[in-house]
């Protein structure tokens, strides 16, 4: 179809006859991403309000244009022949030049508007050098910040945070033993919100991006902390909405993720002690040998003078415990070892 900008607002005219118009008022963000490695380039827009399309309300509408059928183009390419392949490579990337140069031409017209109409929207782009991999929703897909969001745009459902929207951020299960961390996002005014608008959390980011995304907050002057293990949120924000005015400064978050990392470690304290590779509980068939060796082990204080020379019942019994006690000692170094 059709994209076109008024004074008021854009109208998109599809090929099947729809028509959707999006006032420049109800526009909150207006991103312009080029194809680079995707296969489409867009435009999107998440609005203040949302609006109807298909009879279903929306606040994330996206046009774009498709670069290359990636489907179609794997099938072909397996039968093709090297040079075949260059040339549909070069093919390929003067189409992409193509439409990405025409989405930036559409969006640098909309914004030349601005100087006599005010609403009109300006076009964020994505930086793709702080971006990560994450899971907002159900699947990883490629998270990249703008100016004002971090966003995930080209898959549905697509994802868009205002960072104004945010209050603080935690990086939860980061820890030095693991690969992954997940972000917790708290959102203003979450005391006054459910618990499905309060927070966003993005799952299961590597861990080589922790540096990356804590330089990118600490940019945006948004206060983050790390914990060693995750929160269950579901429970907590409840009991904290009762205590809302402890939160009013950054003292009470403070103090919440201060006491719930020290629970952790008090958990984690209690389960180490918990295991006594000494108590009964624990013990295995070798502890019989060691109880059995020092009860029949000889006293050298009980008796001074010289040695009465043994027989031989005494002499056996001596070998069995001496080759009992060898077994002992090499049974539990290899324990202790792997221990």
């Amino acid at each position: 179809g059709v994209l076109e900008a008024h004074k008021n607002g854009f109208r998109f005219r599809s090929v099947l006859g729809e028509n959707i118009v999006i006032m420049y008022h109800n526009i909150r963000l207006s991103i312009l991403q080029e194809s680079k490695r995707e296969t489409i380039a867009l435009i999107h827009f998440y609005l203040e309000k949302p609006i109807k399309i298909n009879n279903k309300p929306t606040n994330n509408i996206t046009f774009y244009k498709q670069v290359v059928e990636s489907a179609v183009d794997t099938s072909m390419r397996s039968s093709m022949s090297e040079q075949s392949e260059l040339a549909e490579d070069e093919r390929e990337s003067k189409l992409r030049k193509k439409i990405n140069n025409e989405f930036k031409e559409f969006c640098r017209a909309v914004m030349d508007l601005q100087a006599t109409h005010p609403n009109v929207p300006k076009f964020e782009m994505p930086v793709r050098k702080l971006s990560f991999y994450g899971v907002p929703e159900k699947s990883r897909v490629l998270l990249m910040p703008t100016l004002s969001a971090l966003i995930s745009v080209t898959e549905a459902p697509p994802f868009v945070l205002i960072m104004e929207d945010i209050q603080l951020a935690i990086f939860e299960h980061k820890d030095i033993n693991m690969r992954t961390f997940d972000l917790t996002f708290i959102h203003h005014n979450w005391e006054n919100s459910d618990n499905q608008s309060s927070i966003t959390q993005i799952t299961t980011i590597d861990d080589e991006y922790y540096s990356k995304i804590s330089d990118w907050l600490q940019a945006l002057n948004i206060r983050f902390y790390t914990q060693k293990s995750n929160i269950d949120w579901k429970k907590a924000l409840p009991t904290l909405r009762k205590n809302a005015d402890d939160f009013r400064t950054f003292e009470g978050w403070d103090n919440f993720l201060a006491e719930s990392e020290s629970e952790d470690e008090d958990n984690d304290n209690t389960d180490d002690q918990a295991f006594d590779p000494d108590d009964e509980e624990y013990g295995d068939d070798d502890d019989d040998d060691e109880d059995e060796f020092d009860e029949d082990a000889p006293d050298s204080d009980e008796d001074e003078g010289e040695p009465e020379e043994p027989d031989s019942d005494e002499e056996d019994d001596w070998d069995a415990n001496e080759r009992k006690a060898q077994l002992y000692d090499s049974r539990h170094a290899k324990r202790f070892e792997d221990d």
